[in-house]
């Protein structure tokens, strides 16, 4: 038996992007992640960044929202 995790290769579309990548990974979050690690960083705000987004109208995202709204009982 193989215990070895099997890679693949993911088609990856990125929104805004006319071509796909091609990325080697052994799950789609970790090519997803591979193809847009250049788009975006993250890291906490300063406090003026903080303030200057605020009064600019940018709202908190929240990133757990979805996962919490799919775990409720449907009534």
């Amino acid at each position: 038996m193989n215990d070895k995790v099997k890679t693949r290769v993911y088609l990856v579309e990125i929104t805004g992007q006319a071509q796909p990548r091609l990325v080697r990974a052994t799950f789609p979050h970790i090519a997803e992640r591979h193809a847009t690690a250049h788009m975006a960083s993250a890291r906490l705000p300063t406090q003026d960044e903080l303030i200057e987004c605020t009064v600019a109208g940018i709202k908190v995202e929240d990133a757990h929202e979805e996962a919490r709204q799919a775990e409720l009982p449907v009534t």
